[in-house]
């Protein structure tokens, strides 16, 4: 009544040992977020705003100055920090209107979306953007004119950070 294979100690030892390391890595990988909801907090000059941020893997808009990632927030979201002359809808008059009242602050980040061959965002340099609570630095926020998500579940996109 005992059960005999013909298998090597070691072959089995070696066995478990590559599938313990395959699995690992496999169930690692499942651990890991490539997309889904973040906490974003940008703070501007006014002050700091707490932001739910889809991780969109295919946002890849970046700084034309230091190819730096740019974060896209709805511009409601963060509307009682705003300078006075900022106005999402019309950035190329808000960056004259900025620069006219002596500030560098503002700047244009031109984007392509599914429906906009060519555009432009308005884009403020934040003080600090904060993702999960990790410091991403002093990124671009572009503002959006429009809402990101109609039915309001995040206010802001960020890339691969």
């Amino acid at each position: 009544g005992v059960l005999y294979t013909p298998v090597d100690v070691r072959l089995l030892l070696l066995l478990f040992v590559v599938c313990y390391f395959v699995l690992s890595l496999f169930f690692r990988r499942m651990g890991t977020v490539e997309g889904g909801l973040a906490r974003l907090e940008i703070t501007l000059d006014g002050g700091s705003a707490a932001l739910n941020a889809l991780r969109d893997t295919g946002h890849t808009l970046s700084d034309p100055a230091d190819n730096r990632p740019v974060v896209v927030a709805y511009w409601k979201g963060l509307a009682g920090l705003l300078p006075p002359w900022a106005d999402p809808a019309d950035p190329i008059r808000s960056v004259e209107r900025c620069h006219a009242a002596g500030s560098r602050q503002a700047r244009l980040v031109p984007y392509r979306a599914v429906g906009v061959e060519c555009g432009m965002l308005l884009a403020l340099r934040a003080r600090r953007v904060t993702v999960d609570g990790r410091p991403q630095g002093r990124l671009l926020v572009a503002l959006s004119p429009t809402p990101l998500d109609g039915d309001g579940g995040y206010q802001a996109l960020i890339g691969g950070m």
